[in-house]
């Protein structure tokens, strides 16, 4: 039996940076069932530059493909809004990484805190015993088990080891989005991420284009399947006819998203659950790497914390909670209710939306703004944007 005092279960951004956290600190396991920690890749790369200054990891051109210069949104009539103007800068789009070696760079940076990898380790179950966890694992044809004092569920999507310490991690199908990407070649783009919005092009989702190093290119989409008459790839190869792209397909990726918020509870005794294992991706946009790095470092702060305390009840760890909420709780809150408005949008609602936001100038809208537009556009939309905006 492998004794330690945190184990980690999944190694994406979330268990990783816990395990980057914590290490230092206390001793500390990662479980990853993947040989290759990245592969496959799980979103279209994406994230903010802010995240990397307020975590303190310095950028490195080895995982950072692309830097993004601006955002372009495009209504279903191809109206574009270019979201570069000087009063939006401070916006600061970020980067499009390589996630294979982005996801693997956080692991490194992990292991040489001090903390163990075990990969291709398929976590198998748990128990509680004497305030400690015992957690049964499988390492290709052996059997492992390991005693934590505190677990890390990091393991994504309906989480197992939440389920194991009886919390429900089960995402409704209502809230489930579905999402298809191709990497392609011959894609030769600007420094902008592109967002395509529209029923008929994405049913309660949108598509998109991410551009990375040299003519390659993350082409997408994420639909909503109970609103969608096919599956996300007859929307995605649509997609890709109606803006005539020609370039090669090299990769294909395709899973779930939880767009429905973050869990009712991310903690418990000798539990923390951070990342998509917490349902913490953006309800609107779907990324959940920012949430996830930032989520993973809370998590592992605070078990550090509560070792040096000598109590990993509820009770100590519920601070986990307390700080992730007061960090992007209301970013994620405010964000599931604009998903719900903008599930009931037109597409007409959506050229509208594009043709005013163009007229008026993107720096110069204000939330008032909003709810005029709104008013004038439908009397519904007017008390939906007024409860988003001002609760």
């Amino acid at each position: 039996m492998r004794e330690c005092d945190v184990l980690v279960v999944g190694a994406g951004p979330a268990g990783s940076i816990a395990a980057l956290t914590a290490a230092p600190h206390c001793d500390v396991v990662v479980l990853e069932k993947r040989a290759h920690i990245g592969v496959p890749k799980q979103c279209a790369e994406g994230t903010s530059e802010a995240i990397f200054e307020k975590l303190g990891i310095p950028l490195s051109p080895k995982w950072v493909s692309r830097k993004i210069e601006f955002a372009r949104l495009i209504s279903p009539s191809r109206i574009a809004v270019d979201l570069k103007d000087e009063r939006v800068k401070q916006l600061k789009f970020g980067y499009v990484l390589e996630r294979k070696k982005f996801d693997k760079a956080l692991a490194e940076l992990a292991a040489k805190k001090g903390a163990e990898f075990y990969l291709r380790t398929q976590y198998q179950g748990l128990k509680r015993e004497d305030n400690h966890v015992v957690i049964k694992a499988r390492q290709f044809d052996k059997d492992l088990t390991f005693k934590a004092r505190i677990v890390i569920a990091a393991d994504g999507l309906m989480s197992r080891v939440a389920k194991d310490f009886g919390i429900d991690s089960t995402t409704k199908l209502r809230h489930l989005e579905s999402c298809c990407q191709y990497e392609m070649t011959g894609m030769e783009r600007e420094s902008c991420i592109e967002l395509y919005f529209g029923n008929e092009i994405a049913p309660k989702g949108y598509a998109w284009v991410f551009p990375k190093e040299g003519d390659v290119a993350n082409v997408g989409i994420g639909i909503l399947p109970t609103k969608a008459e096919y599956p996300a790839k007859y929307y995605l190869d649509k997609f890709v006819s109606w803006l005539g792209l020609s370039g090669t397909v090299v990769e294909v990726n395709a899973g779930g998203v939880p767009v429905g918020g973050p869990l009712d509870q991310t903690y418990d005794d000798n539990l923390l659950i951070a990342g998509d294992a917490a349902h913490m991706a953006n309800p609107i946009s779907g990324g959940g790497i920012h949430t996830a790095m930032l989520s993973g470092k809370f998590a592992g702060e605070t078990a550090t914390r509560a070792l040096e305390s000598q109590s990993t009840d509820k009770e100590t760890l519920s601070e986990y909670e307390t700080r992730w909420k007061a960090d992007f709780g209301r970013e994620l809150d405010l964000s599931l209710k604009g998903r719900f408005i903008l599930e009931e949008f037109t597409d007409e609602d959506f050229d509208a939306t594009a043709k005013w936001m163009n007229e008026k100038g993107v720096g110069q809208l204000g939330a008032l703004d909003l709810v005029k537009f709104a008013l004038k556009r439908h009397p519904k939309f007017a008390i939906k944007f007024a409860s988003f905006l001002t609760s």
